[in-house]
């Protein structure tokens, strides 16, 4: 640490192991004050103090003692709330002997606290406690943790910094929680949070969405209508934290049925789509190929909204760039690729022609061809099963269109190869020999 710092720290260890109270509430301010200050530096600037802690038991012990101090709540929450703090930063305390005192004072302190200042930290503090355990996060609903957080949005609706401190709590509260019942009375604070003009009272709002869309995207939609497109509204947003959990939020509500799927089309979800397929993320990148793919398993109407979209040649372009080793990885490629097949089996004979006068076997040969020589098999295998499921539809006439391809780029010869039991595994092997034979 600095010379500063090595003295401020001197000082507050002096403090808070005195005897005096306004000495411990005054040592209990200042850390507080310097861990906000190293916060705003940024998440990757190493806190100094942090360290010193860890290695100083004695500071942490009297930290802990003043947690039980019930005749002096000032110190008593000042404490907790550094104790929250630190255990966000994997300092060790006695967390499963203390937690219940602790959330509970926290709790008591969210109706009593009158300082704004104290009171953002002890929402946060709450935050970080009850995402460290599912048992502590049950714990704080047994003990109404919802509803009072709620009284508080109601007394300081205006106030940023508490809407900023109630939105990543209820972040934490929603966060891997499948018990609806728990997290409903939450959409009332975070779908008026979703609307707000504060990114990152938005980005806990949307991360918590997203985790409730998880396991309840049905009760969502019938809590508030108006969620749906706010989400689809988020995609157009340059934050990849809030890009992100919404396009999470709205692949699981389409992957828990395709009958709101209309209802997303109303509000221009697919120009969101296309635009996203070349985020420069590839988690992004990936949660819109699946949100894509739900839509291409549907009804040939479903099929068709995405070759009006034009999503069909940007999703060919990915086949491309994969072949080329550019910009795309292996599990983009992998479920931009069984898309196209998806369409080619599913869909109408119309459909598929236009998939055809978009080159997509031709694609397909491409992307054979090269990972044939690289022995890529599950690439191999993806292809394959493509063509196979392509040449078992009936009432397609295009076998002779398809033969020429394949001759075209020399795949006859490719297969021949790839029947080599020796070297390739039984579903190659197989995938191969019925392709052959089918274009004989």
């Amino acid at each position: 640490m600095s010379t500063f710092f090595d003295t401020r720290f001197t000082q507050i260890h002096s403090q808070i192991l005195s005897e005096n109270m306004m000495y411990q509430l005054s040592a209990c301010h200042s850390l507080q004050e310097s861990f906000d200050f190293f916060e705003t530096q940024g998440p990757d600037f190493l806190n100094p103090l942090i360290p010193e802690l860890k290695r100083d038991q004695a500071v942490l012990d009297r930290i802990v003692t003043l947690t039980g101090l019930d005749g002096y709540p000032r110190l008593q929450v000042e404490a907790c709330v550094l104790c929250a703090f630190l255990a966000d930063k994997r300092v060790n305390l006695p967390l499963d002997r203390f937690i219940r005192r602790w959330i509970s004072c926290l709790i008591c302190a969210l109706t009593t606290t009158e300082d704004i200042k104290l009171l953002q930290h002890v929402i946060t503090a709450l935050g970080n406690f009850v995402h460290i355990k599912e048992e502590y996060r049950d714990y704080a609903f047994r003990e109404g943790i919802v509803s009072e957080l709620l009284a508080v949005n109601l007394t300081y609706k205006k106030n940023i910094a508490i809407s900023q401190a109630l939105a990543y709590t209820f972040s934490s509260l929603c966060a891997h929680c499948s018990r609806f019942q728990e997290i409903h009375h939450s959409l009332i604070f975070l779908s008026e949070a979703l609307f707000t003009d504060d990114l990152t009272t938005i980005t806990h709002a949307v991360e918590a969405i997203s985790q409730i869309c998880k396991h309840h995207s049905k009760e969502v939609i019938k809590e508030n209508e108006d969620i749906v497109p706010r989400l689809i509204e988020l995609l157009q947003n340059h934050s990849l934290s809030i890009v992100y959990p919404s396009i999470k939020a709205i692949g699981y509500i389409l992957h828990h049925g395709n009958a709101v799927l209309q209802h997303l089309m109303d509000f221009n979800l697919l120009p969101s789509l296309l635009r996203l397929i070349d985020y420069p993320n590839k988690e992004v990148q990936n949660e819109t190929l699946w949100v894509i793919s739900n839509i291409s398993t549907g009804r040939h109407a479903q099929i068709q909204l995405l070759i009006e979209a034009q999503v069909i040649p940007k999703l060919i372009s990915l086949l491309k760039c994969w072949e080329k080793r550019e910009r795309v990885d292996r599990e983009i490629f992998k479920e931009s690729a069984w898309i196209l097949v998806d369409v080619l089996s599913n869909g109408t004979e119309g459909q598929v022609q236009y998939m055809l006068k978009q080159h997509v076997l031709e694609s397909f040969c491409e992307v054979l061809q090269h990972h044939a020589k690289i022995g890529d098999v599950e690439a191999l295998k993806i292809v394959l099963e493509g063509f196979q499921r392509i040449l078992l539809r009936e009432g397609l006439e295009f076998r002779s269109q398809f033969s020429r391809i394949l001759d075209d780029y020399h795949i006859r010869s490719i297969l021949q190869e790839l029947m080599n039991e020796e070297e390739h595994s039984h579903s190659i092997v197989e995938l191969a020999t019925n392709i052959a034979l089918w274009t004989s």
